[in-house]
């Protein structure tokens, strides 16, 4: 897998209603169906449902995604730092029932409430139909009212 550059900072405005525009290096969006599949979906809404919760809007979307199998949840957790900007924070009080899930979780510091995770299944998989070894990530965020 090819690394993904990251788009600009000034690209997550307030007038942003997308985030699967982030790119993370390492990381892209690519169909899989495996063991994980069921346990990252249930994450992410759990996810949603906790967004809701803390006051986010209703709206949410999310992506799923692959890292290479060697870029680390840290890198992740860093690239999604620096895209996301000053208006954004990694947000705590969020785990996962299962312990092969890890999840990285950011919230905007203003107006309007938002939620960004990514959670992360900790094996590393082979692609049927290429050969490729990845790690299993799905992405979950409120879009803007």
């Amino acid at each position: 897998m090819a690394a993904i550059m990251l788009s600009p900072t000034a690209a997550f405005s307030r007038t942003m209603k997308d985030l699967k525009l982030l790119r993370i290096p390492g990381v892209q969006a690519f169909t899989y169906r495996d063991e994980s599949t069921l346990p990252l979906n249930q994450a992410t809404t759990q996810l949603a449902d906790a967004f809701r919760a803390r006051g986010a809007g209703q709206s949410v979307d999310g992506e799923t995604l692959a890292a290479d199998a060697t870029t680390s949840d840290d890198a992740i957790a860093r690239s999604v730092d620096a895209a996301l900007g000053k208006e954004w924070k990694r947000s705590t009080g969020f785990t996962s029932a299962n312990p092969h899930i890890h999840l990285m979780v950011w919230e905007r510091t203003t107006a309007p409430r938002r939620f960004y995770a990514i959670a992360a299944f900790d094996a590393v998989h082979t692609a049927t139909a290429d050969g490729r070894k990845y790690r299993p990530l799905e992405s979950v965020f409120t879009r803007e009212r």
